[in-house]
């Protein structure tokens, strides 16, 4: 789209981030929840640095946040689903290597006994990122390391994918403190009702996330190979929302009781 397509399409994958999240929020009749969400999501330093420029992040977010939407609707009507979804496929290959974001979403649906659909997701990707894969493999892992075979790079992938993880994280605790809550909140309600679909797809999104970070090994990039685990975090919160609820009812005795 030229110069002006450098600003429009990421300021509409932003909107439709925001549009699907509440879509999603509405979905549980939880309108107040999505709407709280968006204000985090639309006033964060973080989300707005990566979802506003001429780069090719924020049209990834905007298309996984219609992945999310699609996954929660998979039950209804599948075969119009899939083909949505085999198009998605296509289209965040095309925008950026998302090989990592599939095969984790394809890992969650192989243990919901949907294992054809899932070993189709890992091979349609594998098919889709053949090109930007063989094409870079060296040179994408960990590029610092100049010196380093690409055997010893891959075996300094769990080191930097520590680090990325702890630099990151004190970086929103400098800059964004309200979006590392959100996160922080998204992660321990997902660990706490890990049994729902969208606290399983949550965790492994994420875990992609900060594993193509330490593929890359570039430091303090604030959360930008994450993105498309951020819909999924506004998921696994709106899903297990009524749960914390109830929960928090079972623990109404503690509240002091005031006698006339």
């Amino acid at each position: 789209f030229g110069i002006p397509g450098m600003i429009v399409v990421p300021a509409v994958s932003f909107l439709c981030l925001l549009l699907l999240v509440q879509k999603i929020s509405n979905n549980y009749n939880l309108i107040h929840v999505g709407v709280c969400i968006c204000i985090i999501l639309s006033t964060s330093p973080t989300v707005i640095r990566w979802m506003i420029w001429n780069g090719t992040d924020a049209l990834l977010a905007g298309l996984f946040s219609y992945v999310a939407l699609l996954l929660y609707n998979l039950h209804k009507k599948p075969d119009q689903k899939y083909f949505q979804l085999f198009l998605l496929i296509l289209l965040t290959s095309a925008t950026r290597f998302s090989l990592v974001f599939w095969v984790a979403i394809a890992i969650v649906i192989y243990f919901k006994r949907k294992k054809l659909l899932a070993l189709m997701i890992v091979l349609i990707s594998s098919i889709c990122s053949l090109p930007a894969l063989f094409s870079t493999l060296g040179v994408s892992i960990l590029p610092a390391e100049k010196d380093q075979s690409t055997l010893e790079k891959i075996s300094n992938i769990p080191l930097s994918f520590l680090k990325v993880v702890s630099i990151d994280t004190a970086q929103l605790a400098v800059l964004d403190r309200l979006f590392l809550i959100y996160l922080v909140a998204g992660l321990l309600i997902s660990i706490l009702y890990f049994k729902s679909m969208a606290s399983q797809y949550f965790i492994a999104v994420l875990l992609a996330g900060y594993l193509l970070g330490a593929v890359n090994g570039t430091l303090g990039v604030n959360f930008r190979y994450q993105l498309p685990a951020i819909p999924f975090c506004a998921w696994s919160i709106i899903a297990s929302w009524p749960l914390i609820q109830n929960r928090l009812k079972t623990y109404s005795f503690l509240r002091p009781h005031i006698k006339v």
